[in-house]
């Protein structure tokens, strides 16, 4: 691998975004590939510039060129590809790409959320409550990850007594998290106990809401 990463290339990747405009920027990361496309270490970047510049395709067509000639297995290519078309509703394909990331790291937590993601909009809500358990078992899952999972497992089990075990753990792992307060002040409304509903929402309120939407 490191007989792939000529030190120009290296040079172009690492150098030129630290002091040269965009323009030069992608230019520069094009030269990369151009001169040594069997190594990965400027595709992602590249695809990063082409979607900050509103260029998806192109952005897609760099990452499935790094998979079809620098590194098949790209962790990187595979993740990028797989939310890119879960955005635009390709669910069976970004199920695909995701798993290629789990094929190499089974205990990917962005991979396996996203999967989760995936499931939930095809309705195949037994797949998405398998993958949650599977990153709430997972070692090194990020807190960001962790807590959409016990929050989403806590919407499944809705009126169980284990809804309010996973809300719990869910704030552990992000205790200012909208999303679960929000339901875990509908959880106690549920159940009539409505002074704790209550302090969740004033919380929710005065502490996290930070916009109209919200």
């Amino acid at each position: 691998m490191n007989k792939k990463r000529i030190e120009y290339c290296r040079q172009l990747v690492n150098n030129c975004p630290k002091r040269d405009s965009p323009l030069k920027i992608r230019e520069a990361l094009e030269c990369a590939v151009a001169l040594n496309p069997e190594s990965e270490v400027a595709y992602s970047s590249l695809a990063n510039v082409y979607e900050m510049e509103g260029n998806t395709d192109k952005a897609k067509q760099v990452v499935e060129d790094c998979l079809r000639l620098a590194n098949p297995k790209s962790c990187a290519s595979s993740y990028y590809l797989g939310t890119i078309n879960y955005k635009e509703g390709n669910y069976d394909q970004a199920l695909r790409f995701l798993q290629n990331c789990l094929d190499i790291d089974p205990n990917d937590g962005d991979a396996l959320g996203a999967m989760a993601l995936c499931y939930a909009n095809m309705g195949e809500k037994e797949k998405e409550k398998e993958i949650n358990f599977e990153i709430i078992k997972s070692p090194g899952v990020s807190n960001r990850v962790l807590c959409q999972a016990y929050c989403n497992l806590g919407i499944m089990h809705a009126g169980e007594d284990a809804e309010m075990m996973y809300y719990e753990n869910s704030l552990k792992a992000d205790p200012d998290s909208l999303p679960t307060m929000h339901n875990l002040g509908g959880a106690y409304a549920r159940r009539n106990e409505w002074d704790k509903a209550i302090i969740i929402f004033q919380r929710v309120v005065k502490d996290l809401v930070k916009n109209d939407e919200e």
